[in-house]
């Protein structure tokens, strides 16, 4: 059955003159299809500097114009994993007039810092659990012209995806520094373990491996003899000269465990192109 999610499309615009607020309308937005992934605004945010003489007692802010798009993935036997954000650039952020949001402000005034000549590509949500959806935040250091009525964006987004998940566990591990499992490249060891320092959690465990091995893990889960789920809080990851090392918070300082490993299946990588367009529908700009 196809999941539907209720999607609302808001926009928030602070403005220099009066009224400070001004009126908006639903956004009219169209929708990109490609690679089986389509793409559809959810967000539109516009933000103006507030000057000092309209006596608001609000922080210092600088002009920002902010399109937040749902991409959903269309192919049922694949799931999104990972996007890279290094690999991902901006096209074209465009307004009606033909004027470039990617262009850098040459004058703003009491700014904390220098705006970035680039508009940026964030995921601050991720991917959703079920691997179908991923939200991308895109941001341009430009606001559109006042006589603009939409917006185009166009952009290259670089994807992760896999067929499943395969399953390995590995029984009564000693919870000791060594090696748990090596099969060719793919070897995953313990390096350290160290007491928890919090509630709710006993010890810290660190594996390493290679950074080709740890790209294609899902999930560690450890298990007691008793076949208790004994995992806690992945703490950290950090991948460094083509090692990566993957922290673990431990609820039970068990001395034996087996250890399952999730592995994705048959990854893919692929580059989507993106090509929204977003209506403004603002009145007084």
């Amino acid at each position: 059955m196809k999941k539907i999610i209720p999607v609302i499309m808001f926009v928030c615009l602070y403005l220099a003159s009066s009224p400070l607020f001004a009126q908006a309308q639903p956004p009219v937005a169209t929708t990109t299809r490609a690679a089986g992934i389509t793409a559809k605004p959810v967000r539109l945010h516009i933000e103006s500097a507030f000057p000092e003489a309209e006596g608001f007692d609000l922080p210092i802010t600088t002009p920002s114009f902010n399109v937040t798009a749902l991409l959903t993935l269309q192919h049922s036997d694949k799931m999104l994993i990972d996007i890279d954000l290094d690999r991902s650039h901006v096209i074209a952020f465009t307004d009606s007039t033909g004027q470039s949001l990617i262009a850098p402000l040459k004058d703003v005034p009491h700014a904390m810092t220098a705006m970035p000549e680039q508009p940026s590509i964030e995921s601050p949500f991720g991917i959703s659990k079920d691997g179908k959806h991923l939200l991308l935040e895109f941001a341009a250091p430009k606001l559109p012209a006042a006589g603009a009525v939409s917006v185009h964006l166009a952009a290259a987004i670089h994807l992760h995806t896999a067929n499943g998940i395969r399953s390995v566990t590995l029984p009564n591990i000693p919870m000791k520094k060594g090696v748990i499992t090596s099969q060719g490249s793919q070897s995953i060891s313990i390096t350290d373990i160290q007491p928890a320092t919090w509630d709710r959690a006993e010890r810290i465990v660190s594996l390493a491996m290679p950074e080709h091995t740890a790209e294609q893990i899902h999930k560690i889960i450890f298990f007691d003899v008793a076949g208790k789920n004994i995992t806690g809080q992945h703490i950290a990851t950090l991948t460094q000269l083509n090692q990566t090392q993957m922290d673990i918070a431990l609820t039970d300082a068990a001395d034996i465990a087996s250890v399952q490993i999730q592995f994705y299946e048959n990854i893919e990588s692929l580059t989507v192109p993106i090509n929204l367009t977003v209506g403004l529908s603002l009145s007084n700009r």
